[in-house]
């Protein structure tokens, strides 16, 4: 009876620390709850009725580009709130914090803002919003090199991780880009482009996508993949969202001209640009680009029209890295229609430019390989934290799991030790009867019942695991350890073996009994002669041998077939008799 005795307590414990185990990871996945948001997207948490919904009209303005004036009257709307809030010094920080963002849009100075922005935020009440200041601030703050300002960015991202804000990792990704794209890894910068690229569209804001894609198409050319970077750049050209910005549109055309060589993207982009933006950069890069065009054209008034446009508009300091191209186009403009001395002016301003940019650039590509090594360091060290962090949530997981099976262990051996000596002594003062047999048959019956039914609470619970797994909110590893975990609590089989030992246990040897009288039964035989002598019904069999009803029902006829009982014998009596 010893026997016994262990195998229903590891049954019972089994049974119960299932239902303990199921318990503890729907906790764990139901903490992945939602803050008080006062918009999905974004993610800010809320303060007022009033400050929440300008906050949001400001974030989806700022991605629209409504115009500064509108972005100014809410800005003022905001402040305003706060007068009449009990935390309005929190809708002030935002207030300074959305401040700080147009004023760098703008061209302003947006340090100040975001100082005052970070000074008046409580980072222990919203460190979401906290982050945010954080990044903008690392971002412009020039007193940081580009290492640095990377391994700030990356600091953030964790956070962003534990946040599931979609918005601001596409936000860091693009920021992260710019970065590597300046340190000349122009595969890493593709890469996080690519990736931002991707959560754009799934959220479907539609401009930011665009000016992503942009950058794609850019750093295809850079890359000399001209057919990936045609083919993106026509597929935006045709969008109609992208026609809205003009600005937007007319460096596209660049992209493409620089890509196809089309002169017909300058023309049309630089009608456009020399209307609205004279005397701005993007302008003078269309001068510099049609100018060029025209002298190997052979068209030199229309080239000089252009030099002259550029001449009139354009001090030595506004065109910054663009005099090189401008002194060259002079240069050889000047050579090509026999005028020397102008010719000879602009190779010595062409000279003078170069060797300014050399002195600036020799440093430069020294400083961007030397941030580049160090910020592959930086990457390697956060690979190495993710690692150690997933490890750790492991064994943290896996812990807790045979911590509660061990202590549900204990406690179920503690609270059924009397049932069981009970048990124990009725077996020895009292005659083993049908009636006890039957009691205890239905007993293992309805422990296997249980069994069934944590099998299918499990496989749910698995289905469940592999969900979050697809979707991204788990990890691999944990996702593996988790279903190893669940797997070695739902072998069915291994629990049947366990079950026809305690059958055994009480019905001694009438598998082999019953074999040596009808040797032509099989194991499936076998097994339905077990669960017919328990006297279990078809709808209850059917269920634990997961098959029809109509299947049972046939097993029975097959069974009475190789026992070759007669039409008026009771097949349960029969098996009772064993």
């Amino acid at each position: 009876m010893g026997v016994l005795t262990i195998k229903y307590l590891y049954i019972c414990s089994m049974r119960f620390s299932n239902y303990i185990l199921i318990l503890g990871l729907f906790l764990i996945i139901s903490c992945r709850g939602e803050d008080n948001l006062i918009d999905p997207t974004f993610r800010w948490p809320g303060i007022s009725a009033d400050s929440d919904s300008l906050i949001v009209k400001l974030e989806k303005g700022y991605i629209d580009m409504v115009p500064v004036d509108t972005m100014s009257w809410l800005l003022e709307r905001l402040k305003k709130s706060s007068h009449d809030c009990s935390d309005g010094q929190q809708i002030l920080s935002r207030y300074y914090y959305w401040m700080g963002r147009i004023a760098n849009r703008t061209g302003n100075n947006s340090h100040v803002y975001l100082n005052k922005a970070r000074e008046l935020c409580d980072s222990t009440r919203f460190p979401y919003y906290a982050m945010r200041i954080g990044i903008l601030c690392t971002l412009r703050n020039d007193t940081l090199d580009i290492s640095e300002r990377y391994a700030e960015l990356k600091r953030f991202e964790r956070f962003i991780d534990s946040t599931n804000d979609d918005f601001m990792r596409a936000s860091l990704l693009l920021d992260m880009g710019h970065i590597l794209y300046d340190v000349r890894d122009e595969n890493k910068a593709l890469l996080n482009y690519m990736k931002a690229d991707e959560i754009y569209r799934r959220l479907g804001i539609s401009i930011y996508h665009l000016k992503t894609s942009l950058n794609m198409a850019n750093m295809y050319n850079v890359r000399g993949l001209t057919k990936q970077a045609r083919d993106l750049s026509l597929r935006l050209l045709g969008d109609p969202i992208a026609r809205q910005d003009t600005s937007f549109y007319n460096n596209l055309r660049l992209v493409i001209y620089n890509v196809t060589h089309d002169i017909k993207y300058l023309e049309a982009g630089y009608e456009e640009e020399f209307v609205r933006g004279r005397g701005k950069t993007l302008c003078l890069k269309y001068e510099i680009l049609l100018g060029r065009d025209a002298l190997e054209n052979d068209d030199l008034p229309e080239c000089a029209r252009y030099i002259n446009r550029i001449i009139n508009n354009y001090t030595p300091e506004k065109m910054a890295e663009l005099r090189l191209p401008v002194y060259e186009l002079a240069h050889d403009y000047y050579s090509s229609v026999g005028k020397p001395d102008s010719a000879y002016l602009y190779c010595r301003l062409l000279s003078e430019a170069q060797r300014l940019v050399l002195e600036k650039s020799t440093p430069s590509k020294v400083a961007a390989i030397e941030n580049n090594t160090r910020i592959n360091e930086i990457e390697l060290r956060a690979e190495e934290k993710r690692h150690d962090d997933q490890l750790l949530l492991v064994i943290i997981i896996s812990s807790s799991i045979i911590l509660i099976l061990a202590c549900a262990f204990i406690l179920l051996r503690r609270t059924q030790q009397s049932k069981i000596a009970l048990m124990q002594s009725r077996l020895d003062l009292e005659p083993v009867s049908y009636t006890h047999l039957e009691r205890s048959q239905r007993g293992e019956t309805a422990t296997r019942l249980a069994m069934i039914e944590n099998n299918k609470l499990l496989e749910s619970l698995m289905s469940k695991i592999f969900d979050l797994k697809t979707d991204g909110k788990l990890d691999e590893s944990t996702y593996n350890e988790l279903s190893r975990n669940i797997k070695l609590h739902s072998n069915v089989n291994q629990e049947w073996l366990e079950f026809k030992e305690i059958f055994e246990t009480i019905h001694p040897s009438f598998a082999l009994r019953l074999k040596e009288r009808y040797p032509l039964l099989s194991e499936g035989d076998l097994k339905m002669a077990t669960y017919l002598k328990m006297g279990l019904s078809t709808k209850v069999i059917s269920r634990m041998l997961s098959i029809q009803p109509d299947s049972v029902k046939k097993n029975r006829q097959r069974l009475r077939r190789r026992m070759e009982l007669e039409s008026d014998k009771s097949l349960e009596e029969t098996l009772r008799a064993f």
